[in-house]
C-alpha cells in the first residue's frame, strides 16, 4: 500500500490561486478574441454578400426564363388558329394609328370588325346558339375623370352577346360576363399590344363559341369599344347607356402597356365575387403572371394611367379582372408598338388562357349568384361636384364603391407555374405572426448574450439611420442617373437594374454596417469620439462570465 500516492486536500489558498489564474486566462482570452474580431468578423460579411448576390442573379434568371411564352400544350384549345389571329392584327396594324374620329378608326377599322363579326353571327345560325351583334352609337353624356371633366358623343362600340338555348334550366336572368378590348390607338402607334391583340384573340375565341362546341350556361357578351384611349370614353358610353349594361354581373377587360409576351393581372374585385373570378383565373390561365402589388399602386395613385377597369367598375358597380401586357414597356404609345413583336407562342398562351377562362366563367351557375357592388356617399359626392359647378348628372360622377379590405384578397403568381390567393384577413394574420415570431427571436438572442437595454436601443436607431441614409442614398444616386440622361437604361434591358440599383445599394449597405456603422470601432463613431460609450454598452463581461462558471463547478 506504501506505493499508492495519496491526493492531498485542497485548501483555501490553492482555490483562490486557480480562480486566480482562471481569471488572468480569461483575460487573455478575451483580449486575443478582442483583437481577432476583424479576423473573424470578416468571412460572415463575405459569406452574406455573397448569398445576396447569388439570390439576386437566381431570381434575375429565373424571372427572364418565366417572363417569355412557354409552348401551350392544352388540348382544349386545339381549335384555337393561331394563323387567323396574326391575320386579324397584320390587317388592322396595317391601317396606322387609329386615334379616335379618325378615318383610320371610324372607318377602315369599323368596317373590318363589322364584316368579322358579321361572319361570326352567321356560323352560329346553324347551332342552337343565339349570337346578337349590336353596333351602338352613343348618345352626348359628360363624366367627371379624376381632375377633369370629359365629355362625348357620338362614339362607337360594338358588341356581341352569346345565349345558349342548350343550357340546362336555361338563363332566364340572362345574366351576362363582360369580356373588353379597344381596337383605338393613341397618336402615332400602331397599337399592336395596346391593344388590338386582345381582340383579334377575342375574334377567335367569338369564333369558337360560335360554332357550339361548348355549351354555355351564362351569356357572355365581347365588347369592342373604338375610344379608349380618348379618356376611356366608349367604355362609360356603353355602361350608361348601352341596352345590355344591366345584365352585366362581371367582366375582364384586356389591355396593353408594352409588347405582347404574357397578360399580368394587376386589380381585381372588389367583393366578395371577386373569389370566383380570382379562382377561375387560377385554373384556368397556363403560366399566370399576377401580383396584387399591381392592385395597390392603382389604388395609391402611383400608375399614372387607366384603364377601362375603373370605368365598369365604379359606373357599372361590377366586380372584375384587369388584365394587360407589360414586358417591354417602351413600345407602349409609341411607333414601335406592332404586331412583329408578337410571337406566334404567346398569342396561342393568350388565346389558350382566354378561352379557357371564357369556358369556365360561362358554365360556372355562381355567376347567376353575383350583385352589384354596394355604392357608398353617392349623395354626398354629387352635392360636393355640384358646389363647384361642374355639369353633374347621375353618370357624370362615379359613386364611391366599397373596397374594404376585409373581402380582398393576396394573390401572386410563383414564377408562372401557378397562383397563390390568400384571403386578406389570414395574411394579416401571418403577417402579425412572423412579426412576433422576429421580436421573439431578438429578445431570445439578448437573453443568450448580455447586452444592456440602452445597447439594444442603440443598436436599433443605428439600424434605422442607416436604412434612412440608404434611401438618401438611392435618391441621390437616382439625381445623378437623371442628371447624365440615363434614367430609362434599364427600361429596354432589365439586367442593366443589377448594376444600376441592386449592387449600389448592396454594397453601401455593407460598407454601412462593416465600416462606418460597425459597433463599437466605426469610423463615425469614432469622429464623434463615442466609440468608447459603445464599447461600454456592447461588449458584455468576459471576465465576470468565466468566473461564473467557475464558481459553478
Amino acid at each position: 500500500m506504501s506505493g499508492v500516492r495519496q491526493r492531498k486536500a485542497k485548501t483555501l489558498q490553492d482555490d483562490n490561486s486557480s480562480a486566480h489564474q482562471g481569471l488572468k486566462y480569461a483575460h487573455s482570452e478575451c483580449s486575443k478574441y478582442s483583437n481577432s474580431d476583424k479576423f473573424v468578423d470578416r468571412p460572415y460579411s463575405l459569406f452574406w454578400l455573397c448569398s445576396v448576390i447569388a439570390i439576386f442573379l437566381a431570381f434575375f434568371i429565373i424571372w427572364d426564363d418565366s417572363s417569355d411564352c412557354w409552348p401551350c400544350s392544352n388540348s382544349s384549345c386545339s381549335s384555337f388558329d393561331v394563323v387567323s389571329v396574326r391575320s386579324h392584327l397584320i390587317n388592322v396594324t396595317n391601317m396606322g394609328s387609329r386615334t379616335a374620329g379618325s378615318i383610320a378608326n371610324e372607318v377602315a377599322a369599323a368596317d373590318y370588325l363589322r364584316n368579322e363579326l358579321k361572319l361570326i353571327e352567321s356560323v352560329s345560325n346553324k347551332t342552337r346558339l343565339v349570337v346578337s351583334l349590336d353596333e351602338h352609337r352613343s348618345g352626348y353624356s359628360s363624366f367627371r375623370a379624376l381632375s377633369h371633366v370629359s365629355s362625348y358623343n357620338n362614339v362607337r362600340n360594338f358588341a356581341l352577346r352569346f345565349h345558349d338555348l342548350r343550357a340546362k334550366g336555361g338563363n332566364e336572368s340572362k345574366l351576362a360576363f363582360l369580356i373588353s378590348c379597344h381596337y383605338d390607338t393613341a397618336p402615332g402607334s400602331p397599337g399592336a399590344s395596346d391593344a388590338f391583340v386582345n381582340c383579334s384573340v377575342m375574334l377567335e375565341v367569338c369564333r369558337i363559341l360560335a360554332t357550339g362546341l361548348f355549351i354555355l350556361f351564362n351569356d357572355l357578351i365581347f365588347l369592342f369599344n373604338g375610344a379608349e384611349e380618348s379618356m376611356l370614353l366608349s367604355s362609360h358610353a356603353f355602361i350608361t347607356q348601352h341596352k345590355w349594361a344591366t345584365d352585366i354581373v362581371a367582366f375582364m377587360n384586356l389591355e396593353g402597356a408594352g409588347a405582347a409576351k404574357r397578360l399580368f393581372l394587376s386589380q381585381s374585385g372588389p367583393g366578395p365575387s371577386s373569389d370566383v373570378l380570382l379562382e377561375a383565373y387560377a385554373n384556368a390561365f397556363k403560366q399566370p403572371l399576377a401580383s396584387v402589388l399591381g392592385e395597390d399602386l392603382f389604388q395609391f395613385g402611383l400608375v399614372p394611367s387607366d384603364t377601362d377597369y375603373r370605368i365598369f367598375r365604379d359606373y357599372g358597380l361590377v366586380p372584375g379582372l384587369d388584365l394587360a401586357y407589360i414586358q417591354d414597356g417602351y413600345v407602349y404609345h409609341t411607333p414601335y408598338d406592332t404586331e412583329s413583336r408578337i410571337s406566334n407562342r404567346c398569342l396561342r398562351l393568350s388565346g389558350c388562357n382566354i378561352l379557357s377562362f371564357v369556358q369556365l366563367i360561362a358554365k360556372d351557375e355562381r355567376i347567376q349568384g353575383f350583385i352589384k357592388l354596394t355604392p357608398i356617399n353617392h349623395a354626398e359626392t354629387l352635392l360636393r361636384v355640384s358646389a363647384s359647378g361642374s355639369p353633374l348628372g347621375r353618370n357624370s360622377v362615379p359613386p364611391l364603391v366599397t373596397r374594404s379590405a376585409t373581402v380582398r384578397n393576396v394573390y401572386f403568381g410563383l414564377f408562372g407555374t401557378f397562383v397563390i390567393i390568400v384571403p386578406w384577413g389570414v395574411w394579416k394574420t401571418v403577417n402579425h405572426l412572423l412579426f412576433l415570431f422576429l421580436c421573439f427571436l431578438i429578445f431570445r438572442a439578448r437573453r443568450l448574450v448580455y447586452v444592456r437595454w440602452c445597447g439594444f436601443v442603440a443598436a436599433l436607431l443605428v439600424q434605422v439611420i442607416t436604412t434612412l441614409l440608404g434611401f438618401v442614398f438611392s435618391v441621390v444616386l437616382g439625381l445623378m442617373y437623371h442628371h447624365y440622361g440615363c434614367r430609362m437604361v434599364w427600361y429596354s434591358n432589365h439586367y442593366n437594374i443589377v448594376g444600376m440599383f441592386v449592387l449600389p445599394v448592396v454594397w453601401w449597405f455593407v460598407w454601412s454596417q462593416t465600416y462606418l456603422f460597425k459597433i463599437p470601432e466605426g469610423s463615425v463613431f469614432k469622429f464623434l469620439g463615442i466609440s468608447n460609450r459603445f464599447s461600454r454598452i456592447w461588449q458584455h463581461n468576459a471576465l465576470d462570465y468565466f468566473y461564473s462558471l467557475e464558481t459553478d463547478f
